[in-house]
């Protein structure tokens, strides 16, 4: 893995279908999410329910009813 600026480049080489398919799974998931986060992220206690939104795949990147106080 080469991490560059904000660019990360990294090869899965003799890697298990399976484990390649999970791995390709987050990935997609993380590039869906990160193209759809800048608008909704308003203050530290949003982008931490979006974190954990992510983590437990259950992202919906709904806002609340009630707007989120701008820290």
């Amino acid at each position: 893995m080469e991490l560059k600026e904000d660019a990360i480049t990294a090869r899965a080489d003799a890697m298990e279908p399976a484990a390649l398919e999970g791995k390709l799974e987050i990935l997609g998931r993380l590039m869906m999410v990160s193209k759809q986060l800048d608008m909704v992220m308003l203050n530290d206690e949003a982008a931490d329910r979006y974190y954990q939104e992510f983590v437990t795949e259950g992202y919906t990147l709904q806002r609340d009813e009630k707007p989120l106080n701008p820290s």
